[in-house]
């Protein structure tokens, strides 16, 4: 058993009817081989007759609204092959959004965060649990005196 293209796609997975369509001198397949930044470059180099334009505009928009919110989270350097392009067709937008949210949480992990938005330490912790706890004793026993001393 081997992997090898298919001799009519050429490893694309497409017909070749889909394949002869191009918008900017790119097909489809050739469109998700770029990264998330070079597929946005490409929207912004993009030449369209006015016809096109007036075709396409709506289109080019959402696209371009989708790539740029993935190149701010920050997996620009992604491919839109296979493996995004088949999550974001499959699951839709939403589900795009909620693992670029994850990914970006893990981004900001990897990266110190302020000393604001830190927990305080264990022990600060553990003192403060003991004063509310020795606060919430003071208060009980303020108010079984005060009911036993009526």
């Amino acid at each position: 058993m081997s992997f090898r293209p298919c001799p009519v796609c050429k490893g694309a997975r497409l017909k070749p009817e889909v394949l002869a369509v191009t918008v900017g001198e790119k097909n489809i397949h050739e469109f998700t081989q770029m990264s998330v930044t070079r597929a946005l470059e490409f929207l912004d180099e993009l030449e369209l007759t006015e016809t096109e334009q007036l075709i396409g505009a709506r289109i080019v928009k959402e696209i371009r609204e989708r790539l740029t919110f993935l190149d701010n989270v920050g997996v620009g350097y992604l491919q839109l092959d296979r493996a995004l392009g088949d999550a974001l067709g499959r699951r839709g937008a939403a589900a795009a959004a909620r693992d670029a949210d994850r990914l970006a949480a893990r981004r900001r992990a990897l990266h110190p965060r302020r000393a604001v938005d830190r927990p305080p330490p264990a022990r600060q912790r553990q003192a403060d649990r003991h004063a509310r706890a020795a606060a919430r004793s003071r208060q009980h026993a303020c108010s079984s005196s005060s009911t036993t001393s009526r």
